[in-house]
């Protein structure tokens, strides 16, 4: 199949995040594929409200919000675990296997991160195949967080990744 056909859409900000909040963000950051053969042209494989490529600490207040509503209220003394390297540490190698699966349907797991950025625990709620499955799980283990923080102290958190396939 063509990337095109392959390209994934996040669900407004990586999770359960309404379209509508997605809409009404004031921009639009895409992930980047590798450029198919004969062109320099990469093909957007991902679009999200929130950059692929910074830090929790580097967001700006509209992007921390949109990623936080993922959290069923979470105080605002918390701060969630976040990949040290930016969303494009898990979502780019992610697509990049489903890829190779050419699969489509939901991808759900709940990575629970502890108070050093590893993944303490993780189990996969939803996926087009066990293949996709298990590759976003290695995935998902080897990537550094940075630690949720409750009232200013390293605390274990869960961090969601739901990624819509079509």
């Amino acid at each position: 199949m063509k990337k095109t056909k392959l390209a994934m859409i996040l669900l407004a900000a990586f999770s359960t995040v309404s379209i509508a909040n997605a809409a009404t963000a004031k921009h639009q950051y895409s992930l980047k594929g590798d450029a198919p053969t004969g062109t320099k042209l990469q093909s957007t494989i991902a679009t999200s409200s929130v950059p692929f490529d910074k830090r929790y600490f580097e967001l700006n207040d509209s992007e921390k919000a949109t990623f936080r509503a993922q959290y069923d209220q979470l105080a605002t003394t918390v701060i969630p675990p976040f990949p040290r390297a930016g969303m494009q540490a898990i979502y780019k190698p992610i697509i990049e296997a489903q890829q190779k699966t050419t699969s489509s349907g939901n991808l759900s797991l709940k990575v629970v991160v502890d108070e050093n950025g590893r993944v303490a625990d993780l189990s996969v709620a939803e996926s087009p195949n066990r293949q996709l499955a298990k590759a976003s799980a290695e995935i998902l283990r080897r990537t550094q967080f940075d630690p949720a923080f409750c009232a200013g102290v390293p605390c274990k958190m869960e961090f969601p990744v739901e990624i819509k396939f079509q």
